[in-house]
């Protein structure tokens, strides 16, 4: 069954000559075919880093990323493919604005494709139909003659999805997708990545900051929280080279039933005997938003702050 592998990972930022910026270190994780994958956390705590990492568009400061195709493949490193190798396994979505224009919607989602295309960038009638197929997913189709200028935030987020879908790729890496969109389209788009995960069985991580949709759509959590603060350099204790090293913690989603008999969505520690003692996040149905609120702030290692009064 394809798979990323990640082996004792550290992410982060070179810095010429000087001591490199760790982030995210001791990375252990494995991101599975079939499975929508949550990454979740604060704030620069190193989400996008990790993506950008695993993308290629960065490299890593230490560790290995394998690319598991089948079981009659040897693991391939993710840093020894070309670009063009590379396109053909990874399709990312980043939150930054395309600076595209004077182009339509539909020959942006095209350029997914070109991946697969002669030098000429020559669709053929397979590249057209996945084109379509992509722009209607996602529901851009009514959109397609249009000019990327003229769009609105949330409907440029559509089109790069689009195009990311049309790339065909086994894995789908995407930072923070539904940031633009409106609720309905929120709700919408994650369930299109999961039955995406779920029906063609790809590997489906992206980031996000709402909680709630996650822990109802995602087959795990990658959570990111806190560590202790570090210094690249020991004598030099300034403000820009002071880091925050953060921790990766795995969890997948099971349901669990208590001694009562109720059952109860829980997320727990990869590998973990399945008990509802041992969960790391576990949700009941509750009327109690300040209640159901810490619960989702407690898996980041965070409490709601008390309000003052006015």
């Amino acid at each position: 069954m394809p798979s990323i592998t990640l082996n004792n990972l550290s992410v982060g930022y070179l810095r010429g000559r000087r001591s490199p910026i760790s982030v995210l270190t001791h990375i252990n994780a494995t991101l599975q075919s079939g499975r929508l994958t949550c990454l979740v956390g604060a704030n620069g705590i190193g989400k996008s880093t990790l993506l950008r990492t695993l993308a290629a568009f960065q490299p890593p400061l230490a560790g290995q990323m394998f690319y598991h195709q089948d079981d009659n493949h040897a693991p391939t490193s993710l840093t020894s493919l070309s670009q063009t190798q590379l396109a053909r396994v990874i399709s990312v979505v980043l939150t930054t604005k395309t600076s595209v224009e004077n182009l339509t919607v539909q020959q942006v989602v095209a350029l997914g494709r070109s991946p697969y295309t002669n030098i000429w960038g020559t669709l053929r009638a397979d590249d057209h139909r996945k084109v379509q197929w992509a722009m209607h997913a996602v529901g851009i189709t009514a959109l397609q003659n249009r000019m990327v200028q003229t769009l609105s935030d949330g409907e440029r987020q559509k089109m790069m999805i689009a195009k990311a879908l049309a790339q065909d790729t086994p894995v789908m890496l995407l930072d923070e997708p539904t940031a633009f969109l409106d609720y309905k389209s929120k709700v919408e788009m994650m369930t299109l990545l999961s039955a995406l995960a779920h029906e063609t069985n790809k590997m489906v991580l992206l980031s996000t900051h709402d909680l709630e949709q996650a822990v109802h759509t995602a087959d795990a959590l990658w959570v990111v929280t806190k560590g202790q603060v570090q210094h690249a350099n020991p004598q030099d204790t300034t403000t820009n080279h002071t880091n925050l090293l953060a921790h990766l913690q795995v969890l997948e989603k099971r349901y669990l039933t208590n001694q009562l008999g109720q059952q109860h969505m829980a997320f727990c520690t990869e590998g973990q005997d399945e008990s509802p003692e041992q969960a790391q996040l576990t949700l009941a149905s509750t009327t109690d938003y300040r209640q159901r609120t810490q619960a989702l702030l407690q898996l980041l290692g965070e409490e709601l702050a008390a309000v003052n009064s006015l």
